[in-house]
């Protein structure tokens, strides 16, 4: 993760802060890309080509976990209410069974 740097302001009163600065996310791509650049040309070509593979490897990672929480989180409208109704019905379910081998306990002797 790049690194933030952080400045606080304080006013007279220094109980309080102002606002957080942050370095412009601009800025923060530019230093990534050209310390990327300064790696490539210090490496063989395959060093290269494993480091670029690595990185589309771990962004598609990243990809398709925002993707998997985003359709987990707004999938199926009225899930949660379907969730619910199946767990309720297994506990039913459970009930009748656990009744009936109790009958059958309680009348076999």
């Amino acid at each position: 993760m790049p690194a933030v740097y952080r400045f606080a302001h304080f006013t007279a009163r220094p109980a309080t802060v102002q606002k957080t600065a942050t370095v412009p996310w601009e800025i923060q791509q530019r230093v990534q890309v050209s310390q990327k650049l300064i790696i490539c040309t210090c490496a063989t070509a395959a060093e290269v080509n494993k480091h670029l593979a690595n990185e589309q490897n771990r962004a598609a990672v990243k990809i398709q976990a925002h993707w998997k929480g985003y359709h987990t989180r707004h999938g199926i409208p009225g899930r949660r209410h379907h969730l619910m109704q199946v767990r309720a019905a297994t506990v039913i379910q459970r009930m009748v069974i656990n009744a009936h081998f109790l009958y059958i306990l309680l009348t076999s002797s």
